[in-house]
């Protein structure tokens, strides 16, 4: 059984030399390799959850822990110390901990230009495999670092639900979560807002494969439809160019003309896949 202790600062080769909550994603990351994009905070605390949660109780998510033992552990790892959770703290006092950690973030894991689209993206599509597929492809214009803690997030969320599923739904989860990582709290006027980001939630844990685990085929998949829009654009360009000289006499360098919407396709096509390329080598 892993030890649920604290890696010290030093060993995680952090750019920081202490404080952890309130610090923006980029600043936390450690090292720059893939493996360390996750803050080492929230791995260690899902670790401790993953072992010892007791994860069939009921309500366990919705249970705040203890106050004064939350503020004490953040004090710890704000100062460098090491933290031996299994000694130090309960599970409702971890799970509040990670929480606490999300909301602190100064931008949220949905940053706020994202979100925006997001929030546009579930009003425009009412066809479920369409809105799937934009936002996918959505959540690949995520900051690498941002990406990477989303995807551990709902990974271990994931396992919950599909392990205690009776105890814990993926709606139910993403009810609690899903305001921390979008920063979405209780307001009476946000509403609305907040259960289209637990709808938006619930589908990243019950669909997790798709959204994080299949990414080359979706990228794929993703620039042949792009491609396929702008063949689909260009064609509808270059009939209608047709239709309004359809009557006229040919003029010189009408040629060239007519060839315009081959060279703008080329153009966008080219520029797609040169912007996504930058994007998949960056996850």
């Amino acid at each position: 059984m892993r030890k649920s202790s604290s890696p010290s600062l030093s060993n995680c080769n952090s750019v920081l030399a202490n404080k952890i909550f309130g610090i923006p994603l980029d600043e936390l990351q450690q090292g720059g390799h893939p493996d360390n994009e996750v803050p080492f905070i929230v791995r260690h605390v899902v670790d401790y959850i993953e072992e010892h949660g007791g994860l069939e109780q009921q309500g366990l998510f919705q249970v705040n822990g203890n106050a004064e033992t939350v503020e004490w552990l953040r004090q710890r790892y704000d100062s460098g110390e090491e933290v031996d959770l299994v000694k130090e703290a309960d599970v409702p006092s971890a799970i509040s901990l990670l929480r606490f950690f999300l909301q602190e973030l100064p931008e949220p894991v949905i940053p706020g230009s994202l979100h925006i689209h997001l929030m546009q993206l579930s009003q425009d599509y009412n066809n479920e495999d369409e809105f799937g597929r934009k936002l996918r492809f959505l959540l690949q214009q995520l900051p690498p670092v941002n990406y990477s803690l989303l995807k551990f997030l709902c990974r271990f969320l994931a396992n919950i639900a599909s392990h205690h599923e009776e105890i814990w739904s993926a709606n139910s989860l993403a009810a609690v979560f899903g305001p921390d990582v979008f920063h979405i709290y209780t307001d009476v006027e946000d509403m609305k807002e907040q259960e289209i980001v637990s709808r938006i939630m619930a589908g990243l844990l019950e669909n997790y494969y798709e959204f994080f685990e299949n990414e080359e085929d979706f990228l794929s998949n993703d620039l042949s439809s792009i491609t396929e829009q702008v063949n689909e654009l260009s064609e509808e360009e270059e009939e209608d160019e047709k239709l309004e000289h359809i009557e006229e006499l040919p003029e010189e360098g009408a040629e060239k003309s007519n060839n315009m919407p081959e060279m703008v396709q080329l153009r966008m096509t080219e520029n797609i896949l040169e912007s996504s390329s930058v994007t998949a080598s960056t996850r």
